[in-house]
């Protein structure tokens, strides 16, 4: 692989790869045993890719042929984004100082360092209040 151009990172994460794939199945001639239990890994496709990409290089160095099986697309899972009902159990299980820190991000949807960085002089006290009013 280094007379291809791969960087040294990559030829080390493949060898890795290739010494867990046999360690796991105990041979790497079956290039039907090495799909089957890709497929079968807990991984999205980008991994799953990236385990086969390994593979394909070790066939290819001992001259034996390896097709790509179809690795489903790579979308990330969805985010976890909690109810309303549950950022209100945490803030009133949280500790005062911390309480007010995250009521302050659930009402005005700031970013964290965005709140930490608040000053007295940023408030706008003369605006009416649409919370109250």
């Amino acid at each position: 692989m280094r007379k291809e151009g791969y960087s040294p990172a990559t030829i080390k994460d493949r060898s890795k790869t290739i010494k867990r794939i046999a360690q796991q199945l105990g041979t790497l001639l079956d290039a039907d045993a090495v799909k089957d239990w890709v497929a079968r890994l807990p991984i999205r496709g980008g991994s799953k890719l990236n385990i086969l990409k390994a593979y394909a290089c070790y066939c290819k160095w001992k001259g034996s042929q390896f097709e790509f099986p179809r690795v489903p697309d790579t979308e990330p899972a969805l985010p976890f984004i909690p109810l309303e009902s549950e950022l209100d159990t945490l803030i009133d299980g949280s500790g005062r100082k911390l309480s007010a820190f995250q009521l302050t991000l659930k009402e005005t949807g700031a970013r964290a360092g965005e709140v930490m960085r608040l000053q007295w002089t940023d408030l706008d006290t003369e605006a009416p209040s649409t919370r109250f009013g």
